[in-house]
C-alpha cells in the first residue's frame, strides 16, 4: 500500500507528464477507487494552475522539490507554499506534449483541445492533444512522438492526436505514413478512420482515407485491421495491403502490395475520386479534362490564391510510380490567352512507405494549348533555405499542377511519367 507522500509524488509527476503508460493506468485505477486520492489530485491541479498563472505574469524556471504534505480532507495549501509541490511548470504545455513537428511545408493548422488555433505551424513545435491539418496541395508535416514514432500527413489531410498512456490518432481524411517504434505490451498505437481501426505494435505503413474507404499498406510488421461496419478483422502483414470500405460487399482479405511501375498516364475518360479539380467529360470538340479549381490559402506572406488540379496514387490497389534517371513528367493542357507560370509538384515516399517530401518545378506555358516535358531530376525539394534534388530511390505518390494568384482558366488533358524510349504508357 502506497503512503500519502508516495501517492502525492506520483500524481504530481502525472500532472507534469512524466509517468510511464503503466503508471498512467495505475493512477486511473487509483482515482476510480480512492476518494482521498481524488481530493488530493484536485488540490494539486488547483495549485499547479496557480503556479502556472503566476509564472506567466513573471516568467522564470520553477524549482523541482519533493513534497511531504500534511493531509486533511479539505485542506488548501497557502499559495506561498505552492512552489514546494513536485509540479514541474513547463511553459507552452511542454510537460504534456504528445509530439513535436518536423519537416513542415505549405499551409498547416493546429487546433488545440482548448480551441486555440495556430496557422502555419513552425518546426519543433510541441503539440498537446488536438487536430493538425495540412490545408493545401503542397502542405506536409511530420510529427515525432516521445518514443521516436514518426507520423507524416500531406495533401489536404486532417488528424486528431491524443495520448492517455496509449497513442491515438483519428485520421479524419487524407494521407498518413508512419514508422511506429515498438509499443508497450498491451498498449498498441491506435489509428482510426471513418471506416476502419488499426492496432499497431511497431511497424512501417501508410494509410489513405476518405469518408468511404481506408487503404492500409504495410511495409514491415503486422497491423491488426478492423472494419467498423461489421467488425471484420484482418492481420495485414509485411508487403500486404487491405481496403476497408463502409460496406460488406467485399471480404476483408489482405492482398500483396502491387509493385511500382516506371511509367504512368492519367485516364480522364472517367471520373475518379483520386482527381482534384473539376472533371469535364469529353465532347465532340474536346477530350475529357480537369479544370483548375480555386483555393485561397494563408501563408507567412499573406493570402494566396491557388488555381490547380491534382492526382494521387495509390488508390484501390493502383501502383505507385518508381521513376528512373531518364523519367520525365509530361503535361498536356491549355490556358486562356494568358501566359502563366505553371507550378508542378510531386509528392514522394520512400520504398518503406515513409513520407519523403514534396518536390517542385516551374515552367511558363501558354497562351492557349501547350505540351511540356520536364525531367524528374529537375524537381527540387523546398525546405526553408535549402533545395534538395529529387532522390533516385523514392516513389511518386501524387501530382499537383497549379498557378499562383493568376487564374488562367487552366485545363489539363493529360499527366504522364515517361522515358525517352517509350512511345506510350499504360493508363492509370
Amino acid at each position: 500500500m502506497e503512503n500519502q507522500a508516495q501517492i502525492c509524488e506520483k500524481l504530481t509527476r502525472y500532472l507534469a507528464g512524466d509517468c510511464t503508460p503503466e503508471e498512467v493506468q495505475e493512477i486511473s485505477t487509483l482515482l476510480e477507487s480512492n476518494v482521498d486520492a481524488v481530493d488530493l489530485f484536485a488540490d494539486l491541479l488547483l495549485q499547479s494552475t496557480v503556479i502556472r498563472d503566476a509564472a506567466q505574469e513573471t516568467p522564470k524556471q520553477a524549482a523541482k522539490v519533493i513534497p511531504f504534505p500534511k493531509r486533511s480532507h479539505s485542506w488548501v495549501w497557502p499559495v506561498a507554499l505552492a512552489a514546494s509541490l513536485t509540479v514541474v511548470v513547463l511553459f507552452q504545455n511542454e510537460s504534456r506534449w504528445i509530439a513535436k513537428t518536423s519537416d513542415v511545408a505549405g499551409t498547416t493548422r493546429w487546433t488545440g483541445n482548448n480551441g486555440k488555433v495556430l496557422d502555419n505551424i513552425p518546426p519543433d513545435f510541441a503539440l498537446t492533444g488536438g487536430t493538425i491539418e495540412t490545408l493545401s496541395d503542397e502542405a506536409s508535416v511530420s510529427l515525432v512522438f516521445r518514443d521516436g514514432t514518426r507520423v507524416a500527413l500531406a495533401n489536404h489531410s486532417a488528424a486528431t492526436i491524443s495520448n492517455d498512456g496509449q497513442k491515438r490518432v483519428l485520421l479524419r481524411q487524407g494521407n498518413l505514413t508512419a514508422d511506429v517504434a515498438p509499443q508497450p505490451k498491451g498498449h498498441p498505437m491506435l489509428i482510426q478512420t471513418n471506416t476502419a481501426s488499426f492496432e499497431i505494435v511497431g511497424t512501417v505503413f501508410d494509410i489513405q482515407a476518405d469518408a468511404n474507404a481506408a487503404l492500409i499498406s504495410v511495409n514491415h510488421g503486422i497491423v491488426r485491421t478492423t472494419r467498423l461496419v461489421d467488425g471484420s478483422v484482418a492481420e495485414v502483414r509485411s508487403q500486404q495491403q487491405v481496403l476497408a470500405t463502409g460496406t460488406t460487399t467485399e471480404a476483408l482479405i489482405p492482398v500483396p502490395i502491387d509493385k511500382p511501375v516506371s511509367s504512368w498516364k492519367s485516364d480522364l475518360n472517367r471520373y475518379a475520386k483520386e482527381m482534384t479539380g473539376e472533371w469535364v467529360s469529353a465532347s465532340e470538340s474536346k477530350p475529357a479534362f480537369l479544370r483548375a479549381t480555386h483555393q485561397a490559402i494563408v501563408t507567412k506572406k499573406g493570402c494566396r490564391n491557388i488555381y490547380g488540379v491534382g492526382f494521387r496514387l495509390p488508390w484501390k490497389r493502383s501502383s505507385a510510380i518508381q521513376p528512373t534517371s531518364e523519367s520525365k513528367l509530361r503535361i498536356r493542357g491549355r490556358t486562356n490567352n494568358l501566359s502563366v507560370d505553371l507550378e508542378m509538384m510531386l509528392f514522394a515516399e520512400t520504398p518503406s512507405h515513409i513520407w519523403a517530401g514534396s518536390f517542385f518545378a516551374r515552367k511558363q506555358v501558354g497562351p492557349n494549348s501547350f505540351e511540356i516535358e520536364l525531367p524528374i531530376s529537375d524537381f527540387r525539394k523546398w525546405s526553408y533555405s535549402t533545395k534538395a534534388l529529387f532522390p533516385s530511390d523514392v516513389r511518386i505518390r501524387a501530382f499537383s499542377i497549379y498557378s499562383i494568384d493568376v487564374d488562367a482558366n487552366l485545363e489539363i488533358e493529360e499527366i504522364a511519367v515517361v522515358t525517352d524510349e517509350e512511345t506510350d504508357v499504360s493508363n492509370h
